[in-house]
Order: C-alpha cells, then sequence, then structure tokens
C-alpha cells in the first residue's frame, strides 16, 4: 500500500487563561489559539492527510464558545484533512463539553471506551479512546485484539491515547506496554506529557509524545511543536516540526567580577545569545538566575538591570543569587570564636562533594551573618 502522511500533536490547552506573564499573559493566551493556525498551515504545506489530536485539544474550563467557534472553523476549512482526536483530562467528554455539539465532517471524535475508526480510502484503521471525566485510573486499551487483527490484516493500524506512558498508578490513564497487543499498531501518538519524547520502538511499534507546540509558560522550556511524516505498516519516518513562537528558558549566569550595572547587562545578554537558537530576544521569555560572587567594589543596580534587560525580552524573571566572596585563608586564622567556626568547616570542606561543599559555604555565611549579628535569611540560600 502507499504511505500516508501523518501529524501527531497533543496538549495544546486552546483557550486556557495563562498567568505568570504579568501583562503579557492575555495576549499569551492569543497566541497559543494562533499555534492551532499555525499548524493547520503546516498540515498543508507538508501535504499532510490525518492529523491526530493526542488529547488536552481544548482547556474546557476556560475555552469562549467563540473560541471554540474559530477553531471549527478553522478545521472545517481543510476538508481534504481529516482531524481525529482523543479527549485527555482537560477536554475530557462530558453532555456539557463542546464535542457533544456539531463539528466539521472532517473531524472525528473519540467519546469513550476504545473504538476503532475505517479510513477505507487509505486502507488505515485508527484506535482510540476518551476520558470522560478529570481522571482515569484504569486501562483504556481494552479490546478484542485478536479479533481486530483477523479484521484488519492488510490495513496500517494507528492507535492516538492520552495518558502516562510506563506510570502503573497514574490516575491520568496508565499506558502499560504490557496492555498492548504485540506489534499491532505502526504509530502510537501519545498526548499528556508536553515534554516531547524520542520516537520510541516497542517490537514493530513506534512511539512517542510530541510535547506541546507551544509553550505556555516557564514550565515547558525549550522548542516545542509536532511529529509529522510518512507512515507505512510498520514503517515510520517522522521528522520533528517545531512551532514555538515564543522560547522560554532556564538561564543561571555567572556574574563573578562584574562591577557595574552595564557590565552586567552585557555580560548577560553575551550570555544568552549562546542559548537562544535563533530566536530574536524580544521573543524569549527568560526565568534568570545571577550567580557567583559579589565584586569588592560592587555598583550592580539589580532593579535597574532587571528592567533593562525586561526591554529587551518578551518576559523576564531575575533572582539574584551572588554572594560575597569568603576570605577562607584569613577568616580561619582569626584567634576567636569565630575563626574556630571557620576552621572547622574549612576542614569539613577538604573531603567534601561539590553538594557538601555548596552546603558547607551556606552554613558559612548564616555563620557569618550570626557572629555579625545581621537578620539570618536562611530561603535566600536554598538552591
Amino acid at each position: 500500500m502507499s504511505t500516508l502522511r501523518i501529524m501527531h500533536a497533543a496538549d495544546l490547552h486552546l483557550g486556557a487563561k495563562i498567568t505568570g506573564l504579568g501583562s503579557q499573559s492575555v495576549a499569551r493566551s492569543a497566541e497559543i489559539l494562533h499555534t492551532f493556525s499555525r499548524l493547520l498551515a503546516l498540515c498543508v504545506k507538508e501535504q499532510t492527510q490525518l492529523l491526530l489530536l493526542a488529547g488536552d485539544f481544548l482547556e474546557l474550563s476556560t475555552i469562549t464558545s467563540q473560541q471554540v467557534q474559530a477553531v471549527k472553523d478553522g478545521i472545517a476549512a481543510m476538508p481534504d484533512l481529516q482531524v481525529v482526536l482523543a479527549p485527555g483530562n482537560h477536554d475530557y467528554l462530558s453532555p456539557d463539553s463542546p464535542y457533544a455539539g456539531a463539528w466539521p465532517s472532517n473531524m472525528h471524535i473519540f467519546t469513550g471506551e476504545m473504538e476503532r475508526l475505517d479510513f477505507p480510502q487509505w486502507n488505515t484503521v485508527v484506535y482510540g479512546a476518551a476520558f470522560t471525566g478529570t481522571y482515569q485510573p484504569t486501562s483504556l486499551l481494552c479490546a478484542d485484539w485478536e479479533k481486530e487483527r483477523r479484521e484488519t490484516t492488510d490495513c496500517l493500524r494507528l492507535l492516538v491515547i492520552h495518558g502516562d506512558w510506563n506510570v502503573p498508578k497514574s490516575m491520568y490513564h496508565p499506558l502499560l506496554a504490557e496492555d498492548l497487543p504485540a506489534d499491532f499498531f505502526t504509530y502510537i501518538a501519545m498526548g499528556h506529557v508536553h515534554k516531547r519524547s524520542p520516537l520510541m520502538t516497542l517490537g514493530k511499534t513506534t512511539l512517542a509524545y510530541s510535547g506541546c507546540p507551544d509553550a505556555s509558560g516557564f514550565d515547558e522550556t525549550g522548542i516545542k511543536g509536532v511529529y509529522g511524516g510518512e507512515v507505512s505498516p510498520f514503517s515510520c519516518d517522522l521528522s520533528f516540526y517545531p512551532l514555538s513562537s515564543r522560547l522560554f528558558q532556564h538561564a543561571k549566569v555567572d556574574c563573578t567580577g562584574i562591577e557595574t550595572t552595564a557590565e552586567a547587562e552585557k555580560h548577560i545578554l553575551e550570555a544568552l545569545t549562546e542559548t537562544i537558537e535563533g530566536f530574536a530576544l524580544s521573543d524569549i521569555a527568560l526565568r534568570l538566575t545571577l550567580t557567583g560572587s559579589l565584586a569588592e567594589r560592587d555598583a550592580v543596580d539589580v532593579a535597574l538591570l532587571e528592567e533593562a534587560l525586561r526591554e529587551k525580552l518578551y518576559a523576564l524573571s531575575l533572582r539574584d543569587a551572588r554572594q560575597a566572596a569568603v576570605r577562607w585563608d584569613v577568616l580561619r586564622k582569626e584567634e576567636s570564636l569565630k575563626g574556630y567556626f571557620v576552621e572547622a568547616l574549612y576542614m569539613r570542606r577538604q573531603q567534601a562533594t561539590d553538594e557538601e561543599k555548596r552546603r558547607i559555604d551556606r552554613a558559612l555565611r548564616l555563620g557569618l551573618d550570626a557572629f555579625d549579628g545581621k537578620e539570618l535569611r536562611i530561603a535566600h540560600f536554598t538552591d
């Protein structure tokens, strides 16, 4: 049989209210909605025949009827593209779900237990099931698989499903290898995990999480996108297609020796340019931690630095974790209780692991602050 061109996407959460980005939050929600339009455009470009949506397509608790209609219109405008959805825990099927209403004829939505959709024009069958509530603690991979094997002998078999791969006690649908029929599916398109997995194999079956197509916060770092390409029985030629409109990153920048605000800004921007993967600075959302030792003549105005960086970036969260340099050689020679304290920590530090050294350094700074009568801010020293 000829190959079939597919696209695998999941966890768009269309209509979700985004928090944590300040004034950018509302605009970011609209950008995520537009990501679906870009996904459809990608399907056209790649001549995709079948789009598999592995759940959490909509955010049922917050999506509006106008947004739902816009999604329907986008799908209806592409009648040659067949779209198959397996609802997940954020868009589970219920009587008042948007899925209970009319959808375009090229949109196919699974409604509960495992079932099969037939696409005779491609000699292809697609299996799937739907969450019917927030939690799904038992397997939905239930069918008479030997009967299905006999009835679909010459077909390309695909599965689209939402759940936790190899998490036996998951409340969000445990997907276990032992529940799958051996060498039955060519490809399993999974959703629920927002971080993309590599293409994995189980016997002759290929399976993967595509991750979310676009990030909505600092818990979704790196390039996001979808999987797509050609499949034929027990053959998958799939590639990752990036769709990120913004790049969310965590970064730690060592500012040891930096003395001025301008110097700090230049140093940080130079460090960022090595990791932004082709994105403009204005499209970078950054959670930044300043590390290292404070310069002896430190004149860095962190508030001013944050303002200067915020003007260049899409979003910024900044934490100053720089610490004053410690003169171990001087302090441990003091003939005082403080000197004995420093000497004891110094000796322990000589045989310590890197993690133990970090703890000893924190203990030293807390101890020195206590000796100097300063207020102890223990939370400041946590990793």
